[in-house]
């Protein structure tokens, strides 16, 4: 405020980022993205809360799941992440305000809030990271305004150090340490010596005491945990502005320390001084965001996790837009593309808009124990109806993220459709323990306790009547296809996966044989089919025309496709970018130029001119 009351032009320029960040997150981080990935579990149960309580770091952890639960919706999300944001800022700007009354101060105090902002931009951060930097800048704030000598300073700085190193663990700990050292106390020159050899030494014994005779900690807690360890493809990565956002904690006492002996006071300088430091201070800001923003935001790794929130929410639309425009190929991308045109009802019309360049692997999302997969191949099984696959590959995503709301759901789903209701029941109760299951549980609940109002809930009567009578698991997908269309022939699922398992492995002879049953699943045969049919002709001389009835308009694009493709005859490359344009989504084009044996995925890479998927 100025002298009159009134907001000023720093307090307006500092309400302006905070309003532009609540937009950043709302529409460029979109905090559900965040939450899907992460799947931060939150039960208000005592054996949850005391879980976290046993080890440093982790009561700040569970503060973090608290917040991450209002993520899923977009705007409380967004309002959460820039309120935790703003509040850093707010505690930065009133201890360098403390420090130094400068009109740069309220810029300056920006600098982690726009950090804090950027690291949003990787959907794998532990959000327990803004938490601890939050109770950073409070303890510097509690220790720099109430200690009033060198005995205070020592009980508050042993208080508050061991605060932040319980709740946020051994890094937070060191950091506060670093940032309390330069803080500019008023003390004599003893006195200060002391106090930083005091520190120095408490900073360095205590960790490894409390490691070694209290927590029990491995070695790599022991002074620098920042943040908990997650599912193995999940670690989190430290980027160059999660460095800057740690060390500007420092920084910004530096900075703030130097003005205080350097700098004019307000009173002193000249309106043309005034201006010119508003100036700088709104370049460094609108600079430092360009910057972080350009170092943080990876929009291929945005649509990965968008592509499989869509898919998981049955937005075929919005999954095929994210899968799609991925720069390089991404096998989860693709298994959620097929998927979600499954679950949708459009597998066959739509599978070939995205270019399959793994052939049927695509359809086989546990083709290998990846614990990145299964989450996807919980709910690929369930679509199909393999309900102990479902259950089997549900329970795995339980050892890498417990408790998590999306996997607990579907337990609830998977249980009640094999007839497993206390176990349902299970489930249900920990998701009323916890938070955003609201609408899910007014749903389930009453089947949940009533078993004969199943009949009520078709999703879950067309699952239960898809379970296979074998309980052999085969390790072929083709089989476990077959397994499903021989307990119920009803399961145009199982159906569509098939076919689409045969064209993809360009098995002409299977595809036939199952394509003369397409008609009970469908009034109109898919362009696909007809166009695998006339493929397999030519390649195999069939014939084809004789045998089905084949449309004029799929005979006449593949005539077309034959024709251009005849004509640069002699440079594939050149007729596979020709052709792209019109036949992109075609079987033709596949079994040509896509089909796995034909063109291998690991000679596509950045300098190719394949076309983009």
């Amino acid at each position: 405020m100025n002298q009159n009351g009134k907001a000023g032009f720093a307090e307006y320029a500092v309400f302006f980022c905070l309003a532009v960040s609540f937009f950043y997150i709302l529409l460029v981080v979109q905090p559900f993205l965040y939450a899907h990935q992460v799947q931060a579990p939150f039960l208000f149960t005592a054996s949850f809360i005391k879980s976290f309580l046993q080890f440093p770091g982790e009561p700040a952890e569970y503060m973090a799941n608290f917040i991450m639960q209002f993520f899923y919706n977009p705007v409380s999300g967004a309002f959460a992440f820039a309120l935790l944001s703003g509040l850093q800022f707010f505690l930065a700007l009133i201890l360098l305000k403390s420090i130094s009354k400068i009109i740069l101060t309220p810029f300056v105090a920006l600098i982690p809030f726009i950090f804090s902002i950027a690291v949003a931009n990787n959907y794998n951060l532990p959000y327990s990271i803004e938490i601890s930097v939050l109770l950073i800048f409070a303890a510097l704030l509690a220790i720099f305004r109430l200690a009033k000598n060198i005995f205070s300073l020592l009980l508050i700085y042993i208080f508050t150090a061991l605060s932040i190193y319980y709740l946020s663990g051994s890094g937070y700990f060191l950091l506060f340490s670093l940032a309390a050292a330069i803080l500019p106390f008023k003390l004599k020159t003893a006195e200060r010596v002391f106090f930083i050899l005091f520190l120095a030494a408490f900073a360095i014994v205590f960790p490894w005491f409390a490691a070694h005779f209290i927590f029990a900690l491995p070695p790599k807690q022991q002074y620098f945990y920042f943040f908990p360890p997650k599912a193995f493809f999940m670690d989190y990565k430290p980027s160059v502005i999660l460095l800057a956002y740690l060390l500007s904690i420092p920084l910004l006492i530096v900075i703030s320390s130097i003005q205080k002996f350097t700098e004019t006071k307000r009173s002193n300088k000249t309106p043309k001084q005034t201006t010119i430091s508003r100036v700088f201070g709104l370049i460094l800001i609108a600079g430092l965001a360009i910057f972080s923003h350009y170092f943080s935001f990876q929009p291929d790794e945005k649509k990965k996790v968008a592509a499989d929130y869509f898919c998981y929410t049955n937005n075929p639309e919005k999954t095929a837009a994210n899968a799609k425009t991925l720069k390089k190929y991404n096998f989860k991308a693709n298994v959620n593309y097929n998927l979600v045109m499954s679950k949708t009802g459009q597998l066959p019309e739509k599978a070939f808009d995205f270019l399959q360049i793994t052939g049927s692997e695509a359809i086989h999302p546990d083709i290998e124990f990846q614990a990145e997969m299964s989450f996807v191949a919980a709910n690929f099984y369930y679509n199909l109806g393999f309900i102990t696959e479902a259950r089997h590959w549900a329970y795995e995503t339980l050892v890498f993220f417990p408790y998590n709301r999306r996997t607990m759901q579907l337990l609830v789903k998977i249980h009640l459709v094999a007839g497993e209701y206390t176990a349902a029941r299970q489930y249900l109760d920990l998701l009323k323990s916890g938070l955003g299951s609201k609408k899910f549980i007014h749903e389930f609940e009453p089947v949940v306790n009533d078993s004969t109002l199943f009949h009520n809930y078709p999703e879950l009567v067309e699952k239960r009547s898809f379970i296979p009578a074998e309980d052999e698991l085969s390790p072929s997908i083709e089989e476990r296809l077959k397994q499903l269309l021989a307990a119920n022939l009803q399961n145009k699922n199982a159906f569509e996966f098939l076919m689409l398992y045969y064209l993809l492995e360009s098995d002409a002879e299977k595809f036939i044989e199952l394509y003369k049953s397409a008609g009970q699943y469908f009034e109109k045969t898919p362009a696909v089919y007809e166009e695998a049919l006339l493929t397999f002709g030519k390649l195999y001389e069939i014939p084809i025309e004789s045998q089905f009835a084949i449309s004029t308009e799929t005979k006449t694009r593949f005539e077309e496709f034959i024709k251009i493709r005849e004509q640069h005859s002699n440079s594939t490359r050149t007729a596979r970018n020709m052709l792209y344009k019109d036949f992109g989504n075609s079987y033709f084009y596949y079994r040509e130029f896509v089909y796995p044996n034909v063109i291998k995925p690991d000679i596509i890479d950045d300098d190719s001119d394949y076309p983009a998927i």
